[in-house]
């Protein structure tokens, strides 16, 4: 209740806006590197090519990282803001994207956090929806970040971080990731500048344990289980 009197609740509704709103914006960047309109699908351009023409649109890479920020953190069902800062890229990306199916999404491991993670949420889950732009978020737009900084993409020593600086290239930090969520949410939501991940942290649960308490998730599981 004190979190609704100050506009620190979100609903499931506010999820799934702002969820649909960083995947239309995010699609529609794609389709505009690939100098197609919505109606034709897919070009057939190499990814040294799409690399080669976001590199040359630094204000698009800008706009796709804060979109792509948001997005991780609506759909990352509810992780400590540290986990969203420590998600890394697969080694083999093509290997790991293969495995990205109907019936699993997109998934990524994180490098040490404060509090170990259990055995079985080993790594970051994110729904099926979210393939497309993850995809190409690992093969075209991430590359052509590191290269205008100035690091080679493929070399061991470049950081595997998913979310990283458009201008250093340096893996973000609790504080990056609070900015731009904030200029992710007032592009959709002015007046709701001020939500933070912790926020978007507890109306996750707050919005899962109604669904639940309503018998429309985690269905013939004890209160115990669901918490679990």
């Amino acid at each position: 209740d004190s979190r609704i009197e100050f506009g620190k609740l979100l609903t499931g509704e506010d999820f799934q806006n702002f969820t649909n709103y960083a995947i239309e914006n995010l699609k529609s960047i794609k389709r505009a590197v690939k100098g197609l309109p919505a109606s034709q699908g897919d070009s057939a351009a190499s990814e040294e090519q799409l690399i080669e023409h976001i590199r040359q649109n630094q204000g698009m890479i800008c706009k796709w990282c804060i979109l792509f920020a948001g997005l991780v953190v609506f759909t990352g069902n509810g992780q400590r803001p540290h986990a969203y800062v420590q998600l890394q890229v697969p080694t083999h990306v093509d290997a790991a994207i293969r495995t990205w199916t109907d019936d699993a999404g997109p998934s990524f491991a994180t490098s040490l956090e404060k509090t170990r993670r259990a055995a079985a949420y080993g790594r970051v889950s994110f729904p099926v929806k979210t393939r497309e732009v993850m995809m190409f978020h690992l093969k075209v737009v991430r590359p052509a970040l590191f290269l205008n900084t100035g690091l080679d993409p493929r070399s061991s020593s470049t950081s595997r971080s998913l979310l990283a600086h458009t201008k250093t290239g340096d893996p973000y930090r609790i504080g990056r990731l609070h900015a731009t969520l904030g200029r992710f949410i007032s592009g959709l939501y002015p007046e709701m500048g001020n939500i933070t991940p912790q926020i978007v942290r507890s109306s996750f649960a707050t919005w899962k344990f109604k669904l639940y308490q309503r018998g429309k998730t985690f269905q013939g599981q004890t209160t115990a289980q669901f918490l679990d």
